[in-house]
């Protein structure tokens, strides 16, 4: 993301280098102040979520940004939580109000087609159509759910045609959000037959195990939206949908190959199996799209999986002159300082506890550590948050130094991620006492935390000399003002 310095704007003022091939967005936040808003400039006509520009704010929170366009596009714009969308011409200019009264948020559009504007703001919106799945109800019925998928689509669309056949939006405006309202539903209603493959999959599955009557409708889906026909670079919810339909054609499709997808898992390199359907599949301008969206999605989880660094090679060899690559290279560039990180050594500070085997408990492995107070981070090598706070890590070191605490990081990762959870300690430089939890262990720190059989993480704990627990819910690093307050009421 790149942090541009705010336009002065003062409403009706004169517009310099303004061109047709440009919009134009001005606008005010008024209840909350972000530090900066950030807004997508469509790339290939697609404008991906991740590939976020920035500006500051001036004092009274108005802003205006100039994104060049020359075909209609959708431009996001991000404050804080809130996102707002434009569909947006060539050419003109929008005035936007982003406005926060209480629990109450808003975002509203001045300008062209703005009546159309304000009621597609004023759909549900999730960053994923799957995420809105469960709000349809529970249902092993595919055709029930559908019908239900199906009417709220209409019901929406309907609105809109209301909206155009007064005048009050454009044909083209219209025929923009049936573009995109057609991908949404697409991506919904794939979500059904998806979710039954996944649930299905086991070592031995095979195609021939998925429903036939399942398939058909899935393939009914695409082939009336084919998320390969170029107008759906339009939406921004085409990238979702074509990793449905690419889903269906890695583990469904006629050409499905189990063996080399199995060996594809074994490898580490499924994603790069992935995009050999994508290319075969799409044009290039959507196969660079895809590929660039997915290499950010992948970076974005912080797996560092090596597979990284050869996609985006490769995608760099094919799509020398692609916009996509400034958005792409500081998400590509901590997986290789991952793996240089992974050459180096322990440090001596880096402790493993001994025979970690033979620990089935939190109590156990705090009589390895008896005498001494500690301060437990329960994480693992999938979860986004808990990598977040290592962040601070130097901060909470420097607390729990002058406290006289020593850290102990219990992952729960499972056998198979024994190495990744290894290269992780060196790469954010975790320091302290280690250890990796077996099920006996990880069944016993889930009886502790004691929320109806599951355990949440990142969770941190504070042990007393004795081995004792003294907070079970002890402040995050991120918020170490409070645990370093919250030490202190201990009497330490």
């Amino acid at each position: 993301m790149r942090l541009y310095v705010l336009f002065c704007l003062l409403p009706g003022a004169f517009i310099s280098g303004f061109t047709q091939d440009q919009v134009t967005v001005q606008g005010k936040i008024i209840g909350f102040t972000p530090d900066r808003l950030e807004f997508v400039n469509p790339i290939n006509g697609f404008a991906f979520p991740g590939f976020r520009e920035a500006i500051a704010l001036d004092s009274s929170g108005s802003f205006k940004i100039q994104i060049p366009l020359k075909e209609p596009g959708f431009v996001l714009i991000f404050a804080s939580m809130k996102t707002g969308i434009i569909i947006a011409e060539p050419g003109e200019s929008y005035q936007v109000v982003f406005e926060q009264s209480g629990e109450a948020n808003s975002f509203q559009v001045s300008g062209p087609n703005e009546d159309g504007q304000n009621l597609y703001n004023s759909l549900p919106s999730p960053y994923l159509a799957q995420l809105e799945f469960r709000t349809f109800g529970e249902t092993n019925d595919y055709q029930v759910y559908a019908d239900k998928v199906n009417r709220q689509k209409t019901d929406q669309l309907g609105k809109f045609k209301e909206l155009l056949d007064q005048g009050k939006i454009s044909g083209s405006f219209y025929r923009n959000v049936l573009i995109d309202r057609n991908c949404y539903y697409s991506a919904l209603l794939s979500t059904f037959p998806l979710i039954k493959l996944y649930r299905g999959q086991g070592d031995s599955w095979n195609p021939s195990q998925y429903p036939i009557e399942l398939k058909q409708q899935w393939k009914q889906i695409w082939t009336e939206n084919p998320p390969f026909d170029p107008k759906n670079l339009l939406s921004p919810r085409w990238y979702e949908y074509a990793k449905y339909y690419i889903e269906y054609q890695k583990f469904l499709g006629d050409s499905v190959d189990m063996d080399a997808l199995k060996q594809a898992y074994k490898d580490k390199l499924v994603n790069t199996y992935q995009i050999g359907f994508v290319e075969n599949l799409f044009s290039d301008e959507m196969a660079e799209t895809y590929v660039a969206s997915l290499i950010y999605e992948g970076c974005l989880q912080k797996e560092y999986e090596k597979e990284w660094l050869e996609i985006f090679d490769r995608f760099l060899i094919k799509y020398p002159k692609s916009m996509a690559i400034p958005y792409l290279e500081p998400m590509v560039n901590p997986v290789a300082e991952y793996y240089k990180s992974t050459r180096s050594d322990f440090t001596k500070q880096m402790k493993f506890i001994d025979h970690p085997d033979q620990i089935k408990t939190l109590a156990g492995c705090l009589e390895r550590l008896k005498g001494k107070k500690i301060y437990v981070d329960v994480w693992a090598t999938w979860c986004g948050p808990c990598k977040e706070e290592f962040n601070y890590r130097e901060s909470l070191d420097e607390v729990l130094e002058k406290k006289g605490f020593e850290v102990l990081y219990i992952s729960v990762d499972k056998e198979e991620k024994e190495e990744q959870w290894k290269e992780m300690i060196k790469y954010y430089r975790l320091e302290g006492y280690h250890i990796r939890a077996n099920k006996s262990f990880t069944d016993d720190l889930t009886r502790i935390f004691n929320n109806n059989g599951s355990l949440s993480i990142p969770w941190y704990l504070l042990i007393d000399v004795n081995g004792k627990i003294i907070s079970r819910n002890a402040s995050r690093p991120s918020d170490i003002d409070a645990l370093q307050e919250e030490i202190g009421k201990l009497g330490y």
